[in-house]
């Protein structure tokens, strides 16, 4: 076996031999680089060592967990299909799962929202957890519902504890079986948690309460006051229906657990093998009519799928008077990224300070590399605004790029982003959105 001082000497040719990855590297660094490995193999050969032993490995970032906010739009439909109801009941379990993962909800009424705030991956567990409790309860609710309505007036019998079971005379109404059954399951996912904090022992109740208390604390501070309020009030629940929610609730509990233990691990590994996640952010104010637009999507297209073979998964939010996703992050693009861009189209004014906000919430883990592109073909409504959510994205250390068409006022956008912006033709915007790719860090690149 070499002694230490061979071994640098072998470590030292190989990194003048990665001199020949240079695209620019003259002929004589290229000389020197093929000089360099010769004798480094030359070395091992000798002292019996492994070439891989001295290969370069790209560093491991190290990831502190932060705090941070994750907004989630609830997507289930009641019964009866009144999406502009409000969900009392998706507000108050999404409560009831936060809190059992160090984390806390404000509320966004008028968006039918939630928004997370806690540590990435309490952040990401809970809102795993909470995505899968809420879907399986509204399906069992529509399930428990029907079954309740044909049993109104009936009795039934319990062969197991040798009961009379009563039924409903009648119909209470589908909103308050609706509502009474949701607040049956989630006093009982709420009763889970809190056995489950009982049986931890001593020194884990103290970090369990240290955790909690810095997350009351960032969200006193960071929530605005209108996602912090009380919900309004539900009414009295029926106990036939919160019964149903209660025990429905009780045959789910008895998995959380595992659930959750099995859930952190597969985030864990996802975020190993996740590098980067991308947001496009699409100006579609009423100025980007026709071709700027056309162009736009096209080079969002393009520039997604060179993301993509850099190990970035992509996303579009577009940004008029208010600010939407329209596509979640996908790690491979394919026919329906193309669809749903066809479907976007232009209004109102230019509020990239939404965009910019509503990216910064989607990012679900500081984990990964995070970029903001930003396309856009003129000024915002207000640029004091836009560079005030930038700076709070940059320091969190989101990467923003952004390119302009001639409209656009680049100095404001060089202060936005976090290295030089572009400014095109409008007519070779697509060429410009495809081309910022290159900026974005490919997966497995080596800082040599």
């Amino acid at each position: 076996m070499p002694n230490n001082k061979k071994l640098e000497i072998i470590k030292k040719l190989f990194a003048t031999a990665a001199g020949a990855n240079d695209e620019n590297a003259s002929p004589e660094v290229i000389n020197e680089a093929m000089t360099a490995l010769a004798k480094a193999r030359e070395l091992c050969l000798k002292y019996k060592v492994e070439e891989a032993d001295f290969e370069q490995k790209p560093n491991e970032p190290t990831f502190i967990p932060v705090f941070g906010t994750t907004i989630v739009q609830n997507t289930l439909k009641r019964f009866n299909k009144k999406v502009s109801k409000r969900e009392i009941w998706f507000e108050e379990l999404a409560k009831v799962v936060a809190e059992g993962y160090f984390c806390k909800v404000g509320i966004l009424e008028h968006e039918n929202s939630v928004k997370f705030y806690g540590l990435d991956l309490d952040r990401e567990v809970a809102i795993f957890m909470f995505n899968n409790l809420a879907e399986l309860a509204n399906n069992i609710c529509k399930i428990e519902m029907k079954k309740a309505k044909e049993t109104v007036g009936l009795q039934g019998f319990d062969f197991k504890t040798g009961e009379v079971i009563e039924a409903l005379e009648t119909w209470i109404g589908d909103d308050a079986f609706y509502d009474s059954f949701h607040f049956g399951f989630r006093e009982k996912i709420a009763e889970n948690y809190l056995k489950q904090q009982n049986e931890l022992d001593e020194h884990s109740k103290e970090i369990f309460e240290k955790a909690r208390l810095e997350v009351i604390e960032f969200f006193r501070n960071k929530a605005p006051w209108q996602e912090q309020r009380e919900n309004i009030l539900e009414t009295s629940p029926n106990e036939f229906a919160r019964e149903i929610g209660r025990k429905a609730g009780e045959r789910t509990t008895e998995n959380i657990s595992n659930i959750t233990k099995s859930q952190t691990l597969a985030i864990k590994k996802a975020i190993k093998n996740t590098f980067g996640e991308v947001y496009i952010l699409l100006d579609t104010s009423s100025s980007m009519y026709g071709e700027r637009l056309d162009q736009a999507k096209a080079g969002a297209y393009e520039y997604a799928k060179v993301a993509n073979e850099k190990g970035h998964s992509v996303g579009v939010i577009v940004f008029n008077t208010g600010a939407k996703r329209v596509i979640e992050p996908m790690k491979k693009i394919n026919g329906f990224f193309q669809e749903e861009l066809a479907k976007i189209h232009v209004s109102g004014s230019t509020a990239m300070h939404l965009g910019i906000e509503i990216a910064k919430s989607y990012f679900k883990t500081s984990r990964i590399e995070r970029t903001i592109m930003i396309v856009t073909d003129g000024e915002p409504d207000s640029t004091f605004k836009a560079l005030e959510a930038a700076t709070e994205a940059k320091q969190s250390g989101i990467n923003i790029t952004a390119i302009g068409t001639d409209g656009a006022d680049k100095e404001f956008l060089d202060k936005l982003c976090s290295m030089e912006s572009i400014r095109v033709d409008p007519r070779r915007l697509k060429e410009g959105i495809a081309d910022m790719a290159r900026l974005l860090p490919a997966k497995g690149a080596l800082n040599l």
